[in-house]
């Protein structure tokens, strides 16, 4: 098999190319990013962090909480710039900059607490507001995929006495 890049073959082996296709479909290495994040952010990288801050701030699948941060009534997540890399492949600065965009949405808010003895940027995830935004994008009809998208959203507003 032959893959052309910039006008000459490179070329895999068979071997190469099944063992290359059974690590794609294996992997757990991935990043889920919903494509209404980056339409109501307006901006790939700050769509990528709500992505990932509404990963943490969602139950797990037993429904409990992923975050052990409590402080004023409300959970937070935190994490410093720099982690931000090892999670989604954003550099501090890109952080700084989507960070900014989505308290400017009002997506989050961010506070700096101690935490392990050092002053650390909290975030709080406002839920209402992101999803408020989802359901606007929903109506105007982008970032949906089907009809059946648009169903389902109209199913789970419903409240379970309805």
């Amino acid at each position: 098999m032959s893959i052309l890049k910039e006008d000459r073959a490179v070329y895999m082996t068979d071997t190469a190319l099944r063992d290359f296709l059974l690590w794609e479909a294996s992997s757990k290495d991935t990043i889920d990013l919903k494509r209404v994040y980056v339409d109501i952010t307006d901006d790939l990288v700050a769509g990528l962090l709500l992505s990932q801050i509404n990963f943490w701030f969602l139950p797990n699948r037993q429904g409990q909480t992923k975050l052990r941060v409590q402080k004023d009534g409300q959970e937070w997540l935190v994490k410093r710039r720099e982690d931000w890399w090892e999670e989604i492949r954003i550099s501090a600065k890109q952080f700084d900059r989507a960070a900014a965009i989505l308290e400017e949405k009002g997506f989050v808010t961010m506070q700096v607490y101690r935490f392990a003895g050092s002053p650390t940027l909290h975030i709080a995830l406002n839920l209402h507001a992101v999803w408020e935004a989802v359901k606007s994008t929903f109506q105007q009809g982008e970032g949906v995929n089907s009809e059946k998208d648009k169903v389902y959203i109209a199913e789970r507003e419903r409240t379970l006495t309805e």
